[in-house]
């Protein structure tokens, strides 16, 4: 069974506000749509009572509890249980979709690191508050169940299978305790003006942990065939559907399982103990005025820090990512980008799919990019002003994960020690001591911050990225400038550029391609 993607980007996306270019069964085919920092005063998460101080320490202790994880899962081997252990939930974007025939709107945490979308599911045998409706299979013309034969299914860690595999049962248990068990579906998803016909997704009936209650669960946009984006290849049904326990679909899911009736069921958890039970089926999946059936999955127990989402939507390189569902299920391409705004600013950035999703023009360059578990690059070295800090060799390859959902950048101690060292002896700044015992490197600054010469980042291929003193520094005290840069502790670990680093980048991810390019933007 393939292996669950675990790169998460979790993204606020406001798909009604969604632009789309062609049509369903031509070439060519992109769309685009608004994305919000979950601290920003437009986003649901947005609480008026907390400082700006307060909002990056609540941001710094997410990208802690999900560095570890994603460190932790670089390095694992395998995966064991029905419950598949995979990034924690505390991201820093959120996305909305609709789902079903009528449609149903729901908000969930968009991930990089998770194929599978699956929001909480009716019956809810135990699930986290949300703030949207909770999603009612039995109310949607075009749900189906996926057989536990599938290969949706099979692509899953863990699976089980229903009476006569007619159903795929899974599970998924994150980082920060937060877990999902549901079954395997398809459904109708609709995105801007474009339609995706038999979307699988998965419909959670048990979970928990601390999903936030503005979302529903997490959107899928990784590489895999479960992915959203292999998914777009819409097919006109709007009859409901179960996911067979011994279908072909099941099968790759790694993380499903067969129901009682044959369906094919999974569960998740994740690793602050929020987690989600359902069954996977087909059904449509609705963003804005886009619908496609795709792989769900519909969680009839949910648990954790979820808070006021509705579930996830899963942006990572495999399967049950709607990245790949819409790859495979419409013209629109295997590809994606986005364009986050800095911390300090509160306006909307955007991220494109297919067509739209092209980096191109002036200034754009190319790395090599590893979609095949968690999206990877090859860091060589750092370069501050004219001296170069160089990774080392034997473990310069695939050594950094790019991660939107996690704020801090971790970069190879041997590196890290260098830039800090030359940095202290070229800023013109008092060095002062971090506040919070946090950072490595900090310095007394007005309300411009920090001034220091140019920061290079030197990728594999030869590909040179210049960072801003904002890519870098920010304001973690009143007057206070902390370099967000992280040593890693274990030589051989992987590092994790942090979305910070990619502020005011439009950086796009070609799948079938295999690359990861850059291009300096203004994202709001």
């Amino acid at each position: 069974m393939a292996a669950i993607s675990i790169f998460f980007c979790l993204l606020l996306i406001s798909f009604s506000e969604a632009t789309a270019h062609g049509g369903v069964g031509g070439g060519g085919h992109g769309f685009t749509t608004s994305l919000f920092h979950r601290d920003s005063f437009l986003s649901p998460l947005y609480n008026p009572s907390l400082s700006r101080y307060d909002r990056l320490t609540n941001a710094f202790r997410r990208s802690f509890s999900r560095s570890d994880t994603l460190l932790n899962r670089a390095s694992a081997v395998s995966t064991t249980g029905i419950h598949s252990r995979i990034i924690p939930d505390d991201g820093e974007f959120l996305m909305s979709i609709s789902i079903g025939t009528p449609r149903v709107k729901i908000m969930a945490i968009a991930d990089t690191g998770s194929d599978l979308t699956w929001t909480q599911c009716m019956p809810c045998h135990k699930c986290f508050n949300q703030s949207f409706p909770i999603f009612n299979p039995r109310r949607s013309f075009s749900y189906r169940h996926v057989s536990c034969t599938s290969n949706a299914c099979r692509s899953l860690d863990d699976y089980r299978c229903g009476p006569n595999n007619r159903t795929c049962s899974y599970g998924y248990s994150y980082g920060d305790q937060s877990f999902t068990y549901g079954d395997l579906a398809s459904d109708k998803i609709t995105i801007g003006s474009f339609k995706l016909f038999k979307t699988v997704i998965g419909c959670g009936h048990v979970n928990g942990g601390t999903f936030s209650g503005d979302t529903s669960g997490i959107i899928g946009l990784g590489g895999g065939p479960l992915s959203l984006i292999s998914q777009f290849y819409p097919k006109k049904s709007s009859s409901f559907s179960h996911v067979p326990c011994t279908s072909d679909t099941c099968k790759s899911v790694d993380d499903a399982f067969c129901g009682e009736q044959g369906s094919c069921d999974y569960s998740f958890a994740y690793a602050d103990h929020t987690y989600s039970k359902g069954e996977f089926g087909t059904d449509t999946i609705t963003i804005g005025s886009m619908s496609v059936n795709m792989l769900i999955g519909c969680g009839h127990e949910s648990g954790g820090g979820f808070g006021n989402t509705s579930g996830v939507i899963g942006l990572g390189g495999n399967d049950l990512s709607i990245v790949t569902q819409m790859s495979k299920k419409s013209a629109v391409s295997w590809k994606f980008s986005y364009c986050l705004p800095s911390v300090s600013s509160q306006g909307r950035g955007k991220i494109n799919f297919g067509e739209n999703a092209v980096v191109s023009g002036p200034g754009v360059v190319s790395t090599l990019l590893d979609p095949s578990m968690m999206y990877q690059m090859s860091l060589e070295a750092i370069s501050v002003g004219n001296e170069r800090h160089a990774a080392d060799i034997s473990v310069a390859t695939d050594n950094m994960i790019i991660d939107s959902g996690t704020t801090l950048t971790y970069i190879p101690k041997v590196i890290h020690g260098g830039v800090v060292s030359l940095m202290a002896k070229i800023i013109g700044s008092k060095r002062v001591n971090d506040p919070g015992n946090v950072f490595a490197l900090c310095y007394s600054s007005d309300g411009d911050g920090v001034n220091i010469q140019t920061v290079t980042t030197h990728f594999a291929g030869g590909v040179n990225v210049e960072l801003s003193n904002e890519n870098m520094f920010i304001t973690v005290a009143d007057g206070v400038s902390g370099l967000m840069f992280k040593p890693l502790m274990e030589i051989n670990s992987v590092g994790i550029w942090g979305n910070i680093a990619q502020a005011n980048f439009l950086i796009g991810y070609d799948l079938e391609k295999k690359s990861l390019s850059f291009k300096l933007t203004v994202c709001a």
